[in-house]
């Protein structure tokens, strides 16, 4: 049975277009940023999209069928960029540009494609905001998703949306708009679900400490649980690290949940970036990672469902993962009130916009 409970929440307060937003755990404010909330919701190009149980767990409809990563290094201005592989994108396709490792990872953006893609390059209608560095295997990595832009999203009971698992290039990250509604549904035995548990970084090899900036350590055959290494924050988002090795592998850290709908987002089922749990072996689980929404409201038929970004447990002795990053923005009202809150989960923030 699922525990239908809110992860921590901290209401702040609206000035004059300004936010300022609070740590639960020193209650001290942190930062103030303008808010632009035009265009949020997307073009809606892609449709409306209805998801079912035929396309439950062992079936999920992605996000992220069209992907690739960087190749050259970026710099901030820049019209266009070198990628590994220009299949599937098309003149006028939004992309997410996101680094995944590396110095500042976890920055992102997105752009237009104004052209037809040619070779290896992708061109934009404006200028990057941000630099980005050239790839190099397992340091520095950057991707590049085509972004579902849909007229409204339901997700029924039993039905899966998620992304591929990160695979040291490209996956681990569900990132879409919706200039409609949108509906995560639950009945009295399913869930409907908006999931990246466990796509994020890998767990160590046996005996081998976990990837992603907070992974897990091993020593004497015993893996400790990834860990995250920074607050949540609107410009970045960070999979969940993962869980290092003991006898046997560590758990996957959790990846990044991401989108903005100009509607509202009615939570009866379950948004989760959990880190995965160490199956065997004192290995250790992974953190859980990053959701970050933008919503008009967010409200519930009856109860709210669960948005969770929590750590995966360890086998025997292997250590528990860090929680991840929560941060939803919404603009008119919030009907999800129910969660308890923790000073423990001091990276995890509601904002009134």
């Amino acid at each position: 049975m699922f525990t239908r409970q809110l992860s921590s929440i901290f209401l702040t307060l609206l000035f004059f277009g300004f936010v300022s937003w609070t740590s639960f755990a020193q209650f001290s404010a942190v930062k103030q940023m303008v808010v632009e909330f035009t265009g949020y919701g997307g073009s809606g190009a892609s449709g409306a999209l209805v998801i079912d149980g035929t396309n439950g767990p062992n079936n999920p409809l992605y996000t992220d069928n069209v992907r690739t990563r960087t190749t050259s290094a970026i710099t901030a201005g820049a019209t266009s960029i070198s990628v590994n592989s220009i299949s599937g994108f098309a003149n006028g396709n939004e992309v997410l540009i996101i680094q995944m490792l590396g110095t500042n990872a976890g920055k992102f953006e997105t752009a237009t494609i104004n052209a037809v893609p040619s070779g290896s390059t992708l061109s934009f209608s404006s200028a990057l905001k941000n630099s980005y560095p050239a790839y190099s295997a397992g340091t520095q990595v950057t991707q590049v998703i085509a972004v579902p832009n849909y007229s409204s999203l339901t997700i029924n009971s039993g039905g899966y949306l998620s992304a591929h698992a990160f695979d040291g290039q490209t996956g681990g990250v569900v990132f879409f708009r919706s200039s409609g509604a949108v509906n995560v549904e639950y009945n009295a035995t399913y869930s409907g679900r908006i999931v990246a548990n466990g796509i994020g970084f890998a767990g160590g090899s046996a005996g081998a400490a976990g990837s992603g900036p907070g992974g897990g350590s091993s020593a004497s055959s015993i893996g400790a649980g990834g860990s995250n290494t920074s607050p949540v924050n609107d410009q970045y988002a960070i999979m969940g690290s993962g869980g290092g090795g003991g006898s046997a592998a560590g758990a996957a850290g959790g990846g990044i949940v991401m989108f903005k709908t100009s509607g509202a987002l009615k939570l009866d089922g379950v948004i989760s970036a959990d880190g995965a749990a160490a199956a065997s072996g004192n290995a250790g689980g992974g953190s859980g990672g990053t959701i970050l929404i933008t919503a008009s409201s967010v409200t519930k038929t009856s109860t709210c469902g669960p948005l969770q970004v929590l750590g995966g447990a360890g086998n025997g002795s292997g250590g528990t993962g860090g929680a991840g990053r929560l941060l939803i923005k919404y603009q008119t009202s919030l009907g999800c009130t129910n969660g308890n809150p923790s000073t423990s989960s001091s990276y995890q923030k509601f904002i009134l916009k």
